[in-house]
């Protein structure tokens, strides 16, 4: 990506909500679903779902847009979220005075990033772990997965 540039999800989602999608991609590989028709409907039941969701909880239809800028040529993109009448290269216009220059990160993630760390130890600890799981057993993929919950269960492996 060239300096003060944006990737845009909706260019590859056809404006479909990400998470929708990245939903109904992990049922289309827990289901091994291959038939569009299977496809299209898994698609319309996460539509409904996260519809359903979003009215129980009362959130009205904001449409937002993601998007990966570039603030620095020699510095890794970052996630933005923004509202859809928005251009996201006039939001990376904007964002690029409050960016670090080392990281190209706005300076508020810079910050908010340098404060969330892991102990060295406790990371050496973690790989040890993984290390013997994995040489312990040859697995398939869902014992893999299910091996692997308890050291993180918050996030979906």
């Amino acid at each position: 990506m060239p300096l003060c540039s944006a990737w845009l999800y909706e260019a590859y989602t056809k404006g479909e909500d990400p998470a929708v999608l990245s939903r109904c991609l992990e049922r289309i590989i827990e289901e091994k679903a291959e038939a569009a028709e299977d496809m299209k409907r898994i698609l319309e039941e996460e539509k409904e779902r996260f519809r359903a969701v979003r009215e129980a909880f009362g959130i009205g239809d904001i449409d937002f847009r993601r998007a990966y800028i570039r603030a620095y040529a020699d510095a890794p993109p970052f996630e933005v979220e923004y509202p859809a009448g928005l251009d996201v290269l006039e939001v990376a216009e904007r964002l690029l005075p409050l960016c670090n220059e080392a990281t190209g990160l706005p300076f508020i993630l810079d910050l908010i990033d340098h404060d969330i760390g892991v102990e060295e130890g406790l990371m050496r600890a973690y790989i040890e772990e993984v290390h013997a799981r994995v040489l312990d057993k040859t697995l398939r993929h869902k014992e893999l997965k299910s091996m692997f919950n308890p050291l993180n269960p918050e996030k979906d492996v």
